[in-house]
């Protein structure tokens, strides 16, 4: 089990003001002129808590939400239903779809690594991996890992979704950053960020940032099945 605290903060970027109604978000098409540089059209931020307990059982509380008005409450479950990620875990949702992680059970028939470089990272020193699905026409992620040497614990992730994970081909590139840090010699996430370039009919071109810190944890507290 284990419980931690985190704050986010999402920015969308758009040639044109955007609106809500309801669950959905529309954006005028901007002209050739002001295509050129997009601009902050939507903010949210966000304060909330996060509960674990094996094998599978998650809570994510938020405590409270600032965002503008043209912003549907339902911008929070963009990455699948839940708004930060841990790459450590064995499947990873986007857009409601299970994607092996990195380092999952599976990973090693699914994905095709190499070492591309030996570096140091707190004065130790780490394997920067690279790594692609095996299928290309598999959805997956690609780009680098970075693996402590000796006890080889998952610190760093640099990665990219896969053109057969790109829903439509509507997203240019979807990045994913993520930084771990150990709590009682366990390894969690301390640092999520996500970057959406997206473009609809070459018409309307968007972006999404989000970035969260996570914080607090506390490892293997007593959780009763009712907060869940």
């Amino acid at each position: 089990t284990y419980e931690f605290e985190a704050y986010t903060k999402g920015l969308i970027r758009t040639t044109d003001e955007i609106s809500a109604r309801g669950r959905t978000v529309s954006a005028g098409v901007g002209t050739s002129e002001d295509s050129a540089d997009l601009k902050i059209t939507g903010l949210l931020e966000n304060q909330s808590r996060g509960y674990f307990k094996k094998p599978d059982q998650f809570k994510d509380v938020i405590i409270a939400r600032k965002q503008s008005a043209n912003f549907p409450p339902t911008i929070n479950t963009v990455t699948g239903g839940r708004l930060v990620q841990n790459l450590y875990e064995d499947d990873i949702s986007f857009f409601s779809g299970n994607i092996p992680g990195p380092i999952s059970d599976d990973a090693l028939d699914y994905y095709y690594y190499f070492i591309d470089a030996v570096v140091y990272k707190n004065d130790r020193k780490v394997f920067k991996l690279y790594m692609k699905p095996e299928n290309s026409d598999d959805p997956g992620f690609m780009g680098n890992i970075f693996i402590n040497d000796s006890t080889y614990e998952l610190i760093q992730i640099e990665l990219e979704l896969n053109r057969a994970a790109n829903i439509g081909g509507v997203f240019d590139t979807i990045s994913i950053f993520q930084q771990f840090s150990s709590y009682d010699d366990i390894y969690m996430p301390v640092d999520y960020r996500l970057f959406i370039k997206g473009n609809v009919l070459g018409l309307v071109r968007f972006g999404f940032e989000l970035n969260t810190i996570l914080y607090d944890y506390k490892i293997n507290p007593e959780l009763s099945d009712e907060i869940f």
